[in-house]
C-alpha cells in the first residue's frame, strides 16, 4: 500500500525538482529572486522551524516520534519550498528532501491504514516510505534501500520488505513513464 500511495507523490516531486533545475534562474534576476525565496523560507521558519535546512529536521522529528499535527501541510510546503529555492537559483540536491518527504509520506500512509483497520509499525512505514520516495526520485531503488538502512541504522533483516516496496515502486514508475 505504501508503494502505491507514496510513488505518485515522489513522481510529482521528482518532476517538479527536475523542472526547477532546468529552469533555474541564471541571469541578473537571481539577485532579487533568490534572496526573496530565502526570505519566504526564513519567514516560515520563524513560526515553523521544521522547514529549516534540507529536510533533516523534519525527518529527525518524525523518527524521534515527535508529534507534527500539521504533517500533510508541512510535507506539501516543504516540497514547494524545495521547488521555489531550486527554481530561483539555489543549487543543491534532492536526496535529503526526498528522504524526509518519504518518511513523512510513509508515516501518513501508516496512519491512514490504521483508520481502515490495518495496523502497521509506524517506524516500518516511515522506512518503507523513505525507500520508495528515494528510489523513485533517484531512479535507483537498490541505492535507496542501502541509504534508508544506512541513514536510520537499521539491520539488514528489513531488506525483504524494502526490496518488495522498492520493486513495486519501480514498476509503477516505469509504467508511468511509458504513459508520458
Amino acid at each position: 500500500m505504501i508503494a502505491f500511495l507514496v510513488t505518485p507523490l515522489a513522481l510529482v516531486f521528482a518532476f517538479l525538482a527536475k523542472r526547477a533545475s532546468h529552469k533555474r534562474r541564471k541571469d541578473g534576476t537571481i539577485l532579487w529572486a533568490l534572496p526573496l525565496a530565502f526570505l519566504v523560507l526564513g519567514g516560515l521558519a520563524i513560526f515553523f522551524p521544521i522547514f529549516m535546512g534540507n529536510g533533516q529536521i523534519l525527518a529527525q522529528a518524525l523518527l524521534s516520534s515527535q508529534s507534527i499535527p500539521y504533517l500533510p501541510l508541512a510535507l506539501a510546503v516543504k516540497g514547494i519550498l524545495v521547488y521555489l529555492l531550486l527554481r530561483n537559483g539555489a543549487y543543491g540536491g534532492t536526496l535529503t528532501p526526498s528522504f524526509a518527504l518519504g518518511i513523512g509520506s510513509g508515516y501518513l500512509v501508516t496512519l491512514l491504514l490504521t483508520v481502515v483497520g490495518i495496523h502497521m509499525d509506524p517506524a516500518l512505514g516511515m522506512l518503507l516510505g523513505a525507500t520508495v520516495f528515494l528510489g523513485t526520485t533517484l531512479k535507483a531503488p537498490l541505492t535507496a534501500i542501502a541509504l534508508s538502512l544506512g541513514f536510520t541504522g537499521q539491520t539488514w533483516s528489513l531488506t525483504i520488505p524494502l526490496v518488495l516496496a522498492a520493486g513495486l515502486s519501480y514498476v509503477i514508475r516505469k509504467r508511468w513513464e511509458k504513459k508520458r
